[in-house]
């Protein structure tokens, strides 16, 4: 075959080349090796022999597979020009195929994106006319509150006067009509605990103090005030527990004595978290919250702490009787009748110009009235006692127990004024329980 080295030429030129490797030196510096023998010779070319014969099979090998080869070839380009022409053909098909699921796909996608164009566009038009509505009831409900709001104002004015002329339920009533116009008004809370507070309903007045201090935590006036709570709380179970201790209950008393000092340590939490920072805090009588806690020491035995608060409610009230006839009688405790005397006439001076000024100050008459009697001045003290009684808040017991109170620590500190005392706290004392017994 053409192209292929004819194997004649390749043995001559196998044997050639051994023969010349045989006869020739390897290199011109180094020795010349011996001869070889005719054995080595006749192995030489016996491997010689055997190369070539694998030469010659390798060739035939390959001359069979390069006409396998090309019959192969031409297998294949018949295959081939069958095959192209068909894979174009389905190609074709699948691509229209595509084609045409792409336009459908295209034309869902259109109709799905003007269908939720229009469900986003009802959506909006709810959400704003949704949104109108809840503006316009916001409007209303705003200026509702506004109105509200301004005439639980105006509501205050009268609730306080209300409570100046001693009209204590009066006063609570519009208080509570306040609160159904605006129930968040901490003032409102504040004010209408302190009135139940004067009135004795502790547990009612707690409950709305505590109200305010929920609205307002930092409200000074109602921390002052639930202090005034709790002491008043205390006040009531000290009573109680003389009562039970005079029975002859010494366990009930007892325990009576432990839940007083509790709410009697509550009370006194509350008026050092404020007094101390605000000296000049005053209640809604325009009194010195100092007086309030001087009084819980008072009842404590604790005369040199009451004396210190109660000398504090003077600085802050230089115009009021109140601190100075509480003071007068802790001087009187502690033994210093001068300064007793001193400063119970300073007492009936302040409570006379208060008395004056307000006709129905129930509380300058009563300093005015125990003033006097604590300076031996009995004609005055009768010619306006009665006055101070009939002024009196009708709403609660306090005020009348208060003034008993006061006039029997005179009598016991003041022996020599015995039965003249005696007779004023029997003349109270009946008044208060006719005003108790309702009337036929």
């Amino acid at each position: 075959m053409k192209g292929l080295i004819d194997m004649r030429y390749l043995k001559l030129s196998v044997i050639l080349v051994v023969l010349i490797s045989v006869v020739l030196p390897v290199s011109a510096q180094e020795p010349t090796p011996p001869a070889p023998t005719a054995d080595e010779i006749k192995a030489m070319l016996q491997e010689a022999r055997n190369a070539l014969d694998e030469a010659e099979r390798a060739n035939d090998l390959a001359f069979n597979l390069l006409g396998l080869f090309e019959a192969t070839s031409g297998a294949v380009g018949i295959i081939l020009g069958i095959i192209v022409p068909v894979i174009a053909v389905i190609a074709g098909l699948f691509g229209f195929s595509r084609l045409n699921s792409a336009q459908n796909e295209l034309k869902e996608a259109k109709e799905k994106f003007e269908t939720d164009v229009k469900t986003r566009q009802a959506q909006m038009d709810e959400y704003f006319k949704a949104f109108d509505k809840n503006t316009e009831e916001l409007r209303n409900t705003v200026q509702k509150r506004s109105a509200n709001a301004n005439l639980a104002l105006s509501m205050l004015l009268l609730a306080d006067r209300q409570y100046k002329s001693q009209d204590y339920q009066g006063a609570i009533d519009t208080y509570q009509r306040a609160l159904k116009l605006d129930d968040s008004n901490p003032i409102t809370h504040y004010r209408l605990g302190y009135v139940f507070t004067q009135k004795g309903d502790l547990d009612d007045a707690q409950q709305h103090i505590e109200k305010a201090l929920q609205l307002d935590p930092d409200f000074e006036q109602a921390v002052a005030a639930m202090g005034y709570v709790y002491r008043r709380k205390g006040d009531k179970l000290d009573s109680l527990a003389n009562k039970q201790e005079k029975q002859g209950l010494i366990n009930e008393s007892q325990q009576t004595r432990q839940e007083r000092d509790n709410f009697y340590n509550q009370s006194e939490g509350y008026f050092l978290r404020v007094l101390p920072t605000s000296p000049t805090l005053i209640d809604e009588d325009g009194e010195s919250w100092w007086g309030a806690l001087g009084g819980l020491y008072k009842r404590r035995g604790l005369i040199k702490e009451a004396i210190d608060k109660y000398e504090r409610a003077t600085k802050a009230t230089k115009s009021s009787s109140y601190p100075f006839s509480n003071l007068a009688l802790l001087y009187l405790m502690t033994g210093d009748r001068e300064k007793m005397l001193k400063t119970y006439a300073e007492v009936e001076r302040l409570a006379q110009g208060e008395a004056y000024a307000e006709v129905d100050n129930f509380w300058a008459h009563s300093d005015l009235v125990t003033s006097r009697v604590a300076q031996g001045k009995f004609a005055e003290a009768w010619a306006i006692l009665d006055t101070a009684l009939h002024i009196a808040p009708a709403d609660g017991d306090y005020p009348l127990e208060l003034m008993i109170n006061t006039l029997r620590d005179l009598n016991r500190l003041l022996p020599e004024y015995d039965a003249e005392i005696q007779k004023i706290i029997a003349h109270v004392q009946a008044f208060w329980d006719k005003r108790k017994t309702p009337a036929s």
